[in-house]
This record gives structure tokens, C-alpha cells and sequence, in this order.
């Protein structure tokens, strides 16, 4: 695990109170996933368009921190 992830712990006192994924036509990206991501950007100062892509398209990113 990578040191600026969420525990295990710490993501399931949390989890219940994201927004419920919905369905759609397309995949989704994992509520983890991008709330692991938004702090690597802030913590490296890095532009979003960097953001390494296993941790998804920055787009995506930063739809999920826009809201």
C-alpha cells in the first residue's frame, strides 16, 4: 500500500457516507480508488493531467473532487 492510501480501517469508517454509486451504461470508477488519488495530487503538487494512470483518469479524479 502506497503511504498516502487509506487504511483498510480508516476507508470503512468512511465508506457509508459517499453517495451510492448509480447505475450506468459504462464502468465506474471505484469511490477508493479516487479518494486515494486526491491526495497524491496535493501531496506532490503535481498537475492532475500526471496523476499515474493506475489510479484512473485524471478526469474522472477530478470529477469526483469537483463535487
Amino acid at each position: 500500500m502506497a503511504r498516502h492510501s487509506l487504511t483498510d480501517e480508516q476507508w470503512e469508517m468512511i465508506e457509508d457516507i459517499l453517495p451510492a454509486r448509480r447505475p450506468t451504461g459504462r464502468r465506474r470508477m471505484d469511490h477508493r480508488a479516487a479518494f486515494d488519488a486526491i491526495p497524491w495530487i496535493l501531496r506532490t503538487g503535481a498537475p492532475l493531467r500526471d496523476l499515474p494512470s493506475e489510479m484512473g483518469n485524471w478526469r474522472t479524479v477530478y470529477g469526483h473532487y469537483d463535487q
